[in-house]
């Protein structure tokens, strides 16, 4: 930020004087303190470890883009005083900063990085002359074909640059300026436009337009961008869109393989259902696993469709690549500081760049050259790599005020086998006194009866919190009617303040008669934090809004189908006891409604709802899907909520809706198949073979392309057929495939899928293809290729024998009637009389017909097989493979010598 406001790096500073900062450290530092923008905690100490309150960042920013308070500004905030005044009153008059409540900035808090986000993006977007007002938005050119910035285009990138080629946020920014979204004229255009905006100054003057480029580009398709191990302990998932929580950290919508074993749920780490942990940006999804990874560990990520966008859009499924898992780098140390223990100790927290394992051989920690005592605890937080101390007593030398040293001895990684270790870390943290005093940061409505108060650090003493509607104050107490404060355990350094289910018949309700929202004053005393300061006192204001939600299912997307059990996820908890069966109907895709299903709401989460049809009639088949079900008014009903955090006692019932059940939504990407599946081992004279998936395949199993023979595809006029229903497909190939019997592999590719998506492999981990070894038979028919004429002796004119020659070996011959047959023997246009066949001993090729009477052998004969028909009921000569021979016809019209003796054989 500062580099960009002055250009500072780069510049040739003096030694700011700073003791404790490094080179590194003092390239950054030096140039800013000599340029005015930071100071140091004293004259000679920077103290680059320490945190920066948002105080301090207001005079850094003020400071660092010259900004000053807008004339006649008054100061709303109690703590903008002193040194932090012009800073703070700066920010606030020009829109760059506001107040962590109405009345206090939060001087002394601790700054987040989403504050410091928005102070960066707001001070960036000032106008470059102070004095106009914000620009009004004229469209030219191409602009005028609109856009939407309110679209989901927002999420596939929308980019605009300045004429300053500047990239900016054209969603805020128009709104900002204009108060409202370009006009949509068609949402489907993409490309490039332009936007020209003027300003116009206080007395009516316009400014110099401002040029903006914009690109649209088509929607992102929700996806995994990648899947791996981070380290030995942990596998993360990214997304390129923000997910939804509850479908994210579902264990169930992922497949873990390693070393060619499917892990289970209880391989995880967490309570089952959320085994996962999504990042702040709810981009990224990180599961703990009970037993480490080792060196060449072989592992693969699966993400099923179960897992849906912040919008309920799907992700589209992945199959990760087999990954080895290699880690030759020793864990980092990266820092250590004081935590608080129980009661009044304190503990020494160490921070690695990985896991750490306290209990390895060697492990030990000194701070000031003293060994810490008792055992170290690992964080069990997904993405927390600390090490934490025993309880030791607050005045041990190691929480005196002041710089400690921290060395570490063979700080060692969780690695299965052979772990890297660091043998020597070095570290310090420093201990000041605690002379800040705890704030209130917020005060938020969190639903119709609580309110949520959030502090500037953790608090020794809870605070004591007075809730009045008008003049009147509620009671102090966990009974109806009362307020209750309890610490929030979903948020850090905050109390749930819950104004409990109204006595019946109160006078003063927090909602009377027809109110839908009940404004409330708020005073906040008496709290400490753990240096016992007492912070001051603070009167706000909270607004409720009474309960108008009704139970509905929050989207089908997030419905799912285990086994034969609907699940069905509402937007609050059910009260189980009061679900009225007789108004939920389910109804198959044919519309035919299942009766007898039992209906229960989940023991662990209340908020889904099962419909198992397994006792209805029909009975649940996924072939049925998808159902549909019906929710007639009054079918279900709110739970009343007691937990601390989410007190609501809204019991409202269901208006009518209908929703819809299918099970692609909690499908898994692949499904593993073994080689079984093709039941056939031999592929006979038909060419059949028949695979049988076991379930629904969709329209990719009888798809020709997905099937190869030794890495071929299959041959021309193969056709391929769903039998019986869309479970099993035959593959028949053609006629004269295979000229002699063989053996070749049948590959089913990956692109087969099921029914409900999820594509067919041998191996989930490598994604290997169902692969299978057949005996493929000779279904080529023997085909008559020659036929010569055998004379007694050279000078011979007449025959009775005429030899056959075919394309391959034949079967046994016998000569009975019905064989002979198969060939008929024309001379001259004269049918002669066949008395006789058989095959030579010696070449199996061969076949002598011999003839009832003599034929000239001037005479040409034509020598055909018979086709099957009415002078010849079935072709009896046949290949050794039993492929009978094929019709057609030669002509003898050649002789040779008969010298060599026939040796019929039957």
């Amino acid at each position: 930020m500062v580099a960009n406001a002055l250009d500072v790096y780069g510049k040739e500073a003096k030694d700011a004087g700073f003791k404790d900062i490094n080179d590194r450290v003092a390239k950054a530092v030096n140039p800013l303190k000599e340029a005015g923008i930071i100071s140091g905690k004293t004259a000679t100490e920077f103290k680059p470890d320490a945190n920066i309150t948002r105080g301090e960042m207001a005079i850094i920013v003020a400071k660092a883009y010259g900004l000053k308070a807008v004339a006649d500004v008054k100061n709303p905030f109690k703590d903008a005083t002193g040194i932090y005044t012009d800073a703070v009153l700066a920010l606030y008059s020009n829109k760059v900063a506001s107040g962590t409540t109405a009345d206090m900035f939060g001087t002394t808090s601790e700054i987040t990085r989403g504050q410091f986000a928005i102070f960066l993006y707001n001070v960036e977007r000032l106008p470059e002359d102070p004095d106009t007002e914000a620009p009004v938005i004229t469209l030219t050119g191409d602009a005028k074909v609109a856009v939407d910035f309110g679209s989901s285009y927002v999420d596939a990138g929308v980019t605009v640059k300045d004429n300053k080629d500047k990239q900016v946020d054209v969603k805020t920014e128009i709104k900002d300026a204009a108060g409202k979204v370009i006009t949509n004229i068609d949402t489907k255009v993409t490309g490039t436009y332009t936007i020209t905006y003027t300003a116009k100054d206080s007395a009516g003057n316009e400014a110099k337009p401002v040029v903006r480029e914009v690109t649209v580009k088509a929607p992102l398709v929700a996806e995994v961008q990648s899947a791996s191990a981070i380290n030995a302990k942990e596998i993360k998932v990214t997304f390129n869109k923000e997910v939804n929580e509850a479908s994210a950290i579902n264990e169930g919508n992922y497949t873990l393989k390693l070393n060619g074993t499917t892990l289970v749920a209880s391989a995880l780490v967490g309570t089952s259902g959320e085994k996962g942990t999504l990042s702040e940006d709810g981009r990224s999804v990180t599961f703990q696993l009970v037993t480490p990874l080792a060196n060449a560990d072989k592992y693969a990520v699966h993400v099923s469709d179960g897992v849906v966008t912040t919008d309920y859009q799907k992700i589209n499924k992945y199959i990760g690549n087999e990954q080895t898992f290699s880690d030759n780098v020793a864990p980092t140390l990266l820092g250590a500081k004081v935590v608080a223990g129980s009661g009044s100790n304190k503990k020494v927290q160490l921070t690695f760049s990985e896991p750490v394992a306290p209990t390895a051989s060697g492990f030990s920690v000194k701070v000031d050259g003293v060994t810490v005592p008792g055992n170290f605890t690992a964080s069990s937080v997904t993405g927390v790599y600390t090490l934490t101390s025993a309880d030791i007593s607050a005045t041990n030398d190691y929480f005196s005020n002041g710089d400690h040293e921290v060395v570490v001895y063979n700080a060692t990684d969780v690695l299965a086998l052979n772990p890297n270790v660091t043998s020597v870390s070095t570290t310090k943290y420093t201990v000041s006194a605690d002379v800040t005093a705890p704030v209130v940061s917020k005060v938020e409505a969190v639903n119709s009866r609580s309110f949520r108060v959030v502090f500037s650090e953790a608090l020794s003493v809870p605070p004591t919190v007075t809730v009045k509607k008008g003049n009147y104050t509620f009671p102090v107490g966990t009974g109806a009617g009362q307020v209750e404060v309890a610490e929030d355990p979903n948020v850090l350094n905050s109390y749930i303040v819950s104004v409990k289910e109204d006595v019946s018949g109160a006078l003063n309700p927090l909602y009377a008669g027809s109110e839908t929202s009940s404004s409330l004053s708020v005073n906040v005393k008496n709290y400490k934090d753990n240096a016992n300061l007492l912070g001051q006192p603070v009167d706000t204001s909270v607004t409720l809004s009474a309960d108008t939600l009704t139970p509905a299912v929050t989207n089908t997307n997030l419905n799912s189908i285990t086994g034969s059990t609907l699940n069905l996820k509402f937007n609050g908890p059910l009260d189980g006891t009061a679900t009225d069966n007789s108004k939920i109907i389910v109804r198959d895709k044919d519309g035919v409604v299942l009766n007898g299903a039992s209906v229960s709401v989940d023991g662990t989460n209340k908020s889904i709802l099962h419909i198992n049809l397994a006792t209805s009639t029909p009975s649940y088949s996924v072939a049925n899907e998808p159902y549909s079900v019906e929710f007639k008014a009054g079918a279900v009903k709110f739970a009343k909520d007691t937990a601390a955090g989410s007190y609501s006692v809204n019991t409202n019932v269901n208006t009518a809706f209908l929703t819809s059940v299918v099970s692609t939504s909690n499908s898994t990407p692949v499904v593993e198949k073994t080689a079984a599946i093709i039941t056939t081992n031999t592929v006979a004279l038909d060419g059949k073979i028949t695979i049988n998936y076991g379930e629904n395949m969709d329209s990719s199993a009888k798809d020709l392309t997905n099937y190869k023979i030794d890495g071929v595809a299959l041959p021309s006029g193969t056709t391929i057929d769903f039998v019986g229903g869309k479970q099993i497909v035959v593959i028949t190939l053609p006629t004269g495939t295979y000229s002699k019997t063989q053996d070749a592999k049948l590959t089913i590719s990956t692109n087969v899928k099921n029914a409900v998506g999820s594509r067919v492999v041998v191996n989930a981990q490598t994604k290997a293809p169902v692969e299978k070894l057949l005996t493929f038979t000779d279904n080529v028919s023997p085909e008559l290729t020659s036929a010569i004429y055998e004379k007694a002796t050279s000078t011979s004119t007449t025959t009775r024998k005429i030899k056959l020659t075919f394309s391959e070996n034949l079967d046994a011959i016998t000569s009975d009637a019905a064989t002979i047959a198969d060939f008929k023997v024309v001379v001259n246009g004269n049918t002669a009389t066949i008395s006789n066949l058989a095959k030579d001993s010696t070449n199996a090729k061969f076949v002598y017909v011999t003839l009832a009477d003599d034929v000239n052998i001037a005479q040409n004969s034509t020598i055909s097989v018979v086709p099957e028909g009415p002078s010849n009921a079935v072709i009896n000569v046949k290949d050794v493979a039993g492929n009978k021979l094929k019709v057609g016809s030669v002509v003898a019209s050649t002789s040779e010598v008969d010298t060599t003796p026939v040796v019929v054989t039957p």
